[in-house]
């Protein structure tokens, strides 16, 4: 049975100094619209890993001039294959269709979603308003 992705790595997270300046990524606010889970896992020796598709749409513009609609992918599930201990999985974000959430577009482009724990306080008190 396929059980729920846990990192065993802290998530990654730059200051948010850097995110909000005026140089900085595009900021938004974004409501989850859709999560697709792959009908097919990536299969190695040791593990079977579905992945999941999120898609997002701009709720609010906060820096910048983010597109009106995002794609994110990330692991949803594993299953392990062996009896082998699984190594580190990236860590992701629990998501709901309907949940609205602060995101950034980093350098390459992709859509970075935080953990709420790692959202400021002034950035909830946005977020709230649209709940």
């Amino acid at each position: 049975m396929a059980t729920p992705v846990m990192a065993c790595l802290p998530e990654p997270w730059p200051q948010w100094s850097d995110i909000q300046r005026p140089d900085g990524p595009d900021l938004m606010i974004v409501r989850v619209t859709r999560i697709d889970i792959a009908a097919v896992p990536r299969i190695s020796d040791r593990t079977e890993v579905f992945d999941e598709t999120v898609t997002v749409e701009l709720v609010q513009a906060l820096q910048g001039a983010p597109d009106a609609q995002y794609q994110m992918k990330q692991v949803h599930s594993r299953r392990p294959l062996s009896d082998e201990p699984i190594r580190c999985l990236p860590w992701r974000v629990e998501l709901n269709v309907g949940d609205v959430v602060v995101a950034y577009e980093n350098r390459d482009g992709r859509l970075m979603i935080p953990q709420p724990y790692h959202v400021p306080a002034d950035l909830k008190a946005v977020l709230e308003g649209h709940q």
